[in-house]
Formats: C-alpha cells, sequence, structure tokens
C-alpha cells in the first residue's frame, strides 16, 4: 500500500478503531525512552555531552518509524549543521522531541521546565544529556543565559518550544520572547524547526496516533548579536509569522530571515 493511500485511509477510520495501534506506538516510545535514558546514565562517565546527544538522538528518532508517518526533512541551503544555535520548534504534542531528534543533524540538548527532569525514563536522559532545566526566580534569565553559553562551548545546540505550550488547534501561537533573548545574550544564532502535520499525527489531549505526512523545514542560523530589544521583540514576531504559515501550508512565501 502507498503512503498517500494509507494516510487517506488512516483519516477516515474511526478513532476506537486505532486503539491498539495507537497502544503499539506509546508503548514503543517509552520502551525506547527509558531503555535509551538508562544506557545514557551508565555511559555518562565514558562519553562526552555531545556523544550522549548523539547517541541518543539516533534512538530517539526510530520513534517516528513506528508511527508508520512519513517523515520529510528540508534544510535551508545556508543553514550550518556544525554552528551550535538556539532551535526555535512548534509546539504540537509529546512526539516533538522524537521529530527533532530525527531533524537535528547536530549534538543537541532540551531547554525545558524543571519539574521534566523529575519524570522517570525522560528526566533521567535530560539529566545524563546536560537539558538545561527552567528554574523560576529573580535571576532565571542569568542562569540560562550561563547555561546556554557552557553548553555551546561544549559543541551542543538548544531546542527551544517558543509557544511555551502545546497547541489546542494547529495552528502556531505567539512566540514568548525570552528564548530570542537567551540565544542574544548568549551570542547564539536562532534556527527556525517548522514542523508541519504533526497534528494531524496526534494533538494534545488524545492519545490515537494517525499515521501521516509530516514535513519538517529546518532554516538558516539567524543572527542575534547585536539587536536591541526592539530587534529581538521584532526577530520573535516575524519568526512567528513565518512559521505560522509554513505550518499552513504556504510554502511560496515563507521567509524566515
Amino acid at each position: 500500500m502507498v503512503m498517500g493511500a494509507m494516510d487517506e485511509q488512516s483519516e477516515e477510520l474511526p478513532a476506537w478503531s486505532l486503539v491498539p495501534f495507537s497502544a503499539f506506538v506509546w508503548s514503543s516510545a517509552f520502551t525506547v525512552m527509558i531503555g535509551t535514558s538508562l544506557v545514557s546514565v551508565a555511559a555518562q562517565a565514558f562519553r562526552s555531552p555531545a556523544e550522549q546527544s548523539l547517541w541518543s538522538a539516533r534512538a530517539f528518532a526510530k520513534v517516528l518509524k513506528v508511527t508508520r508517518s512519513n517523515l520529510r526533512i528540508t534544510y535551508h541551503p545556508d543553514f550550518d549543521k556544525n554552528r551550535p544555535s538556539v532551535f526555535c520548534q512548534n509546539h504540537v504534542n509529546i512526539l516533538d522531541a522524537f521529530t527533532a531528534c530525527a531533524s537535528i543533524p547536530q549534538p543537541f540538548v532540551g531547554l525545558m521546565l524543571a519539574w521534566h527532569f523529575k519524570i522517570p525514563g525522560y528526566g533521567w536522559m535530560m539529566k545524563a544529556t546536560h537539558g538545561i532545566p527552567v528554574h523560576s526566580g529573580e535571576n532565571r534569565t542569568q542562569l540560562l543565559c550561563e547555561a546556554a553559553r557552557a553548553r555551546a562551548a561544549e559543541g551542543l545546540s538548544i531546542l527551544t518550544f517558543p509557544e511555551a505550550h502545546r497547541t489546542m488547534d494547529g495552528t502556531v501561537q505567539p512566540f514568548k520572547r525570552g528564548i530570542f533573548f537567551m540565544a542574544r545574550d548568549s551570542d547564539l544564532p536562532v534556527v527556525p524547526l517548522a514542523v508541519r502535520g504533526m497534528y494531524e499525527v496526534n494533538r494534545k489531549g488524545s492519545a490515537i496516533i494517525r499515521p501521516g505526512d509530516v514535513d519538517v523545514f529546518v532554516g538558516p542560523q539567524v543572527e542575534t548579536t547585536g539587536l536591541d530589544d526592539d530587534g529581538i521583540m521584532d526577530l520573535a514576531a516575524r519568526m512567528g509569522t513565518a512559521m505560522r504559515a509554513f505550518v499552513a501550508g504556504d510554502t511560496e512565501t515563507v521567509e524566515f530571515r
């Protein structure tokens, strides 16, 4: 069966008929996550953070194949796969991290709320791969910038979700600007990582997985160094608008710079 025909059939199937398949996908995902986390914890004394990241990402990327979705990745010709950057991805569902692992061709760490590090399996791996926890407090921005600079010095990029929360309707929500200020104050460029089609595969509030076509666009590095506060706010707005257009299907007029 060709993938297009499978996608059309999956869209027509009632949710209850996809329960066994969805259960298989989620059990596979958690098995990979916990297994990878245990190996990462055991091997962290023998691997550099960059080696840990690449190994874990390769393992995590396999989960998307289990969903039987067709993942198509396009890289902008000016994207530098060797330059540490802050990746900005639109937030759709809890498969987003797996999508990032399949799409980012360089070692990277995640930026997430501190309580995520307490999740069994997932949190262990975040610690083992030097993820950056976001704590509350007055000096939070300073701590994040120090952590970002330290990760970049180790050759690690940073994955972020500027919307902060998963979309409820499939559209890209306005970007929070803190991540862009962090990038500027850490002398790091930002890279748009736009994902289209993942909302049809799975969405917040549902455990159902529907195989589908997922398109990913990894844009060029966009410089932040030297921008004033107004420039940073403008950059965040422009990148959000461009990503919103891409997700909506506009591939002709999207300009991320």
